[in-house]
């Protein structure tokens, strides 16, 4: 709840943002002297992008108040701008922290090193030094960072029944629809897993180097993220939209198009070494392989273990602990993702092993991962093919072979997407959360106590 104070901060906030659309004020960007010589607001954006400031006029998106009875509020951008992190986004990177790591890193400025830029706003903005640029960057990961580079259907989208349109249609405008749940998994993986440069867009990668000089290790779950993300939409108008089973579907999706953008990052790390990007990458790796108490009856001790020789090192299964349940029953092309992925991290154990060795199954396990999400897309999320899935997982070993610490996370994530069809998975899900230290953002440590309270509720739902 706001106290009165931060209500009006948030009010005050609100009206300095539409103000300065009205009036057309450039803003300074962080870290700039002086302001940017007058006109160049007129200035057109480098790389076919509108700028986020052209969605934050009154009468488009950036109303104080929503307009009542449509689907489209005219307070999107408000929203968004007040309430959503990836506004701040670029914001971060003049913080303590950053200094901090830039300078451990070596590198510029974080504010000025595309490394950062890449993700901390539009990565079309990462590179240039126009002013049209630097404004841009000041709006953090802006709208063209998730719709799509806009002067195509900037004019469109404002038309009689652009809203009918399907996410085809849109997408042949030039529009991504972030309602289409493989296309909104694809977006966000892109920067919170990590994407291969293109002709146009700059690396994507949090690598070993930047975890070791401080920053966060990048641990994405789609619906996790889209359950914690403050809506700058209509809400009302989207649930009345939204399928019924849209837990765990956003689960399921995010699970498959996570893992494909790990493997293309896999990929990309392998074949593409050098000063910046050391192989083997120990990012891809159990972090809490080598960063773990010493102490005698850890869990990792007492797992069955048996395909793995001591001292080699674990491929990471966050992105791939979940994936197997996800194929099953589907056809045997399908299925082979299973087997792709118990194969890569075979490759991956060894220590004699060249990127080379990676490329080509990482490339198998792509296209399967990409059939398995299409079948997933059209999926029926019934009672039943949620029980199946639920039973699935519930006989699983939260420190099954490979998963370690992050197949255990990935199972409570799993049961807390699925628990709204299920009362005693949701009683399960909330007894994990509220004993155990899972989601405290202070442990680095985590207490094994969480896998063993996992193990028992698992064991339970078997039955």
């Amino acid at each position: 709840m706001c106290t009165p104070g931060l209500k009006w901060f948030v009010a005050a906030l609100t009206a300095l943002v539409v103000c300065r659309v009205l009036v057309g004020l450039q803003a300074t960007p962080p870290g700039n002297s002086s302001p940017l010589p007058a006109g160049v607001q007129t200035a057109k954006m480098p790389f076919a992008l509108s700028g986020t400031t052209s969605c934050s006029a009154r009468s488009c998106h950036g109303g104080i108040e929503p307009v009542a009875g449509q689907a489209i509020q005219q307070d999107e951008y408000t929203k968004w701008v007040t309430q959503d992190k990836h506004a701040e986004a670029y914001r971060v990177l003049f913080n303590d922290r950053s200094t901090e790591i830039a300078r451990r890193l070596d590198i510029d400025e974080a504010h000025k090193s595309k490394l950062c830029l890449a993700c901390h706003t539009n990565p079309l903005a990462a590179v240039g030094s126009q002013p049209s640029v630097f404004e841009e960057r000041e709006s953090g990961v802006g709208c063209e960072s998730c719709h799509s580079s806009a002067p195509q259907w900037l004019g469109p989208h404002t038309t009689k029944g652009w809203s009918a349109r399907t996410a085809k249609e849109k997408l042949a405008a030039g529009m991504k629809s972030m309602s289409d749940l493989p296309t909104r998994a694809r977006v966000c993986a892109g920067c919170h897993v990590g994407a291969p440069a293109t002709d146009t867009t700059p690396l994507r990668d949090v690598n070993h180097d930047l975890i070791a000089a401080g920053h966060p290790r990048l641990n994405f779950e789609l619906a996790a993220y889209s359950a914690n993300m403050p809506p700058h939409w209509n809400e009302a108008a989207k649930k009345k939209e939204r399928p019924a089973d849209v837990e765990g579907r956003t689960w399921a999706i995010g699970q498959i198009a996570s893992a494909q953008a790990a493997i293309e990052l896999l990929r990309d790390r392998a074949l593409k070494p050098g000063p910046q990007r050391p192989w083997p990458e120990f990012s891809e790796y159990d972090c809490y392989a080598c960063h773990h108490d010493l102490h005698k009856e850890s869990w990792r001790k007492k797992r069955a273990d048996s395909n793995r020789q001591p001292g080699t090192l674990p491929w990471s299964a966050w992105y791939f602990a979940m994936p197997r349940f996800l194929a099953i029953e589907k056809q045997p092309e399908i299925a082979a993702v299973v087997d792709d992925l118990k194969g890569l991290a075979s490759i991956m154990r060894k220590s004699s092993q060249h990127g080379a060795q990676v490329a080509q199954p990482a490339l198998t396990a792509k296209e399967h991962l990409q059939q398995l999400l299409d079948e997933l897309a059209k999926e029926s999320y019934n009672q039943a093919f949620l029980r199946k899935l639920m039973n699935a997982i519930s006989k699983a070993d939260p420190a099954f072979a490979e998963s370690g610490w992050d197949g255990a996370a990935q199972l409570y994530l799993a049961m807390a997407a699925l628990a709204p069809h299920d009362q005693r998975t949701r009683d399960a899900v909330h007894a994990l959360t509220v004993t155990s230290g899972f989601q405290n953002p202070n442990n680095y440590q985590i207490d094994d106590r969480f896998v063993d309270e996992l193990r028992e509720v698992l064991k339970k739902l078997a039955k």
